[in-house]
């Protein structure tokens, strides 16, 4: 996902195991290279994914039906 964004473009990421604050950090400490990253570094990752990435907050399962809907949903603001 992110050379999808370093690429200009916008991504939706559903993960039923993460929460979204868990799939950001390992994210950040990826596009990083490193465990800890600096805290202006993380802020600077938080701005850049701004209106490039979406994270769908559900854990557990959900139906194909439901996650279909959101994407749906979001694909015209993604166009």
């Amino acid at each position: 996902m992110l050379g999808l964004m370093a690429q200009g473009e916008k991504v939706c990421i559903a993960s039923m195991e993460m929460k979204p604050a868990e799939t950001m950090q390992r994210m950040c400490r990826q596009a990083f290279g490193c465990n800890s990253p600096a805290v202006r570094d993380i802020r600077d990752f938080h701005r850049w994914t701004d209106g490039k990435l979406w994270l769908y907050d559900q854990q557990n399962s959900v139906t194909p039906e439901r996650i279909l809907a959101v994407a749906a949903t979001r694909t015209p603001s993604w166009a």
